[in-house]
């Protein structure tokens, strides 16, 4: 077929037909069936690019688009024996296709286009939004300039037990009255949506206050509201998005219980552990000068100093767990003797060792320094520890406690200690 000397006009006729169809399906074919022209919706639609399309046959095209043969057949019939002005209609895939024979001086084309493929894509959109917004994990819902429910998803019906047909068009107020809202609830959601609306501006992750629930409970949420626009830009409602932070406020009470717990439990520590141990330091301070032996006298001394380091341990203790300050990592830092830690400790657990039997020693060489600057808590604490073990698995012999200087500078000193005895020791396998 030669039509170069019509192509303008050629060109004017499927302008025409693309500006009726712009957003349509659309293939057309000349009188052999070659297909010679598919615009950009049906090469989306068949996932195809001009170059695919080059003198290519319509039949060859249907079979490599896997398109039904009973479509090619009824469009091969249709252009065979209908009238060039009848419009002929056929379904398939769910769109309706208009089939046109459209003739142009000697010859004629053949113009296949869908009538509600815009339609169908549309529907499809609305569809998968509407999906979207009901499978999204938290509350969505959008009202109209007049703060009137327009529509929501499944989630917020589930939470005030009600009917779409029911939620649509209600009021604030009248929600309100519908679940039992406590008063001042409504009048405060209703202002977001207002001030929303006036200013255009969207309000982000404000918690509400809370909403009853049917079983006595209250829902908690973290809303954000933004405006809803027209196609020209006018703001025609608000659109509300709630995560349920209930869970989150739920542990929050439990752990402000939990704190109010521990500081109940700091109080009856004080009360219940201090009271009976300081009577037991002055006890030992009034046993102490009414003896006259040397060594009972030294033994009530020894009773009273390791009264008054076990209070002055415990203080530390209490004053730790009202900081907060219990965790291994966590370094309360200050400047104290080393060695008079040292001494402390020796002459807290010298009674034990007494009683046993045992020889208490020190070995602090002489790098070591006097001051420090670090926990002296968490120091007396973990040497303590490992000497009441030293001591409860040592039945002769002696226990030392050593601290050696490896590092030492101006800014700082690595200290190593060691308490070594001569109990039954750790298997070397454990």
């Amino acid at each position: 077929m030669n039509i170069n000397n019509n192509q303008y006009e050629l060109l004017c006729l499927f302008k025409q037909i693309l500006n009726k169809t712009s957003s349509e399906i659309l293939l057309i074919l000349d009188e052999q069936f070659n297909l010679l022209f598919i615009n950009d919706s049906a090469k989306k639609f068949y996932h195809c690019t001009d170059d695919d399309l080059i003198k290519i046959k319509f039949s060859d095209f249907c079979l490599q688009k896997q398109i039904n043969s009973d479509f090619y057949s009824f469009v091969h019939h249709i252009v065979k024996k209908s009238d060039p002005y009848q419009e002929n209609f056929y379904n398939y895939m769910e769109l309706i296709w208009s089939i046109e024979i459209i003739p142009f001086e000697q010859f004629k084309f053949y113009v296949i286009k869908t009538t509600n493929f815009t339609q169908k894509k549309h529907k499809e959109a609305i569809h998968n939004l509407e999906t979207l917004i009901e499978n999204m994990p938290c509350n969505v819902y959008w009202m109209d300039k007049n703060c009137l429910m327009v529509g929501c998803n499944q989630n917020v019906l589930n939470m005030l037990q009600m009917r779409k047909n029911d939620f649509i068009g209600k009021s604030y107020e009248e929600l309100s009255t519908l679940c039992r809202w406590p008063e001042g609830l409504a009048l405060k959601l209703k202002n977001d949506d207002l001030t929303v609306l006036n200013t255009g501006n969207p309000i982000l992750d404000v918690e509400d206050p809370p909403i009853p629930n049917q079983n006595g409970s209250f829902f908690y949420f973290l809303t954000s509201r933004v405006p809803l626009y027209s196609q020209n830009g006018e703001i025609i409602g608000v659109a509300g998005i709630s995560t349920d932070i209930s869970a989150l406020k739920h542990a929050q009470k439990q752990a402000e219980a939990a704190n109010l717990a521990k500081t109940e439990f700091i109080a009856n520590m004080s009360h219940d552990i201090r009271t009976p141990l300081t009577g037991v330091i002055g006890l030992s301070e009034i046993l102490e000068q009414s003896l006259q032996h040397p060594e009972e006298k030294e033994k009530a001394h020894l009773l009273h100093g390791s009264g008054e380091e076990l209070l002055h341990m415990l203080n530390d203790i209490l004053d730790d767990i009202r900081a907060g300050n219990l965790r291994e990592t966590d370094l309360n830092n200050h400047a104290f003797d080393l060695h008079q830690c040292i001494a402390n400790l020796i002459r807290l657990e010298s009674p034990a060792t007494r009683l046993k039997g045992l020889a208490l020693k020190t070995d602090i060489t002489p790098a070591v320094p006097r001051y420090i600057h670090s926990d002296r808590n968490k120091i007396h604490r973990i040497l303590l520890n490992l000497m009441g073990n030293a001591i409860k698995f040592t039945q002769s012999g002696c226990i030392t406690l050593g601290v050696d200087c490896l590092h030492c500078d101006d800014k700082e000193a690595h200290l190593k200690f060691s308490v070594s005895d001569t109990g039954i020791g750790i298997p070397e396998e454990a």
